[in-house]
């Protein structure tokens, strides 16, 4: 219904917005992870549990 509109697109668009942060912030902390990984620990390979757990994805 064109009236509901907005009850619907409203939610939605935050919900957007909310995510959008939340990957924002995990990508950030990864980023950070691989470069301490690189520059501090002068790793060839990346570590598999740290860059997890920075990510938290599996």
């Amino acid at each position: 219904m064109r009236g509901k509109y907005c009850d619907v697109i409203l939610p939605m668009v935050v919900l957007r917005r909310f995510r959008y942060l939340a990957r924002a912030q995990q990508t950030s902390r990864t980023i950070d992870e691989i470069k301490f990984q690189k520059e501090e620990m002068n790793a060839i390979e990346l570590n598999d549990a740290p860059l997890k757990e920075a990510s938290g994805y599996s």
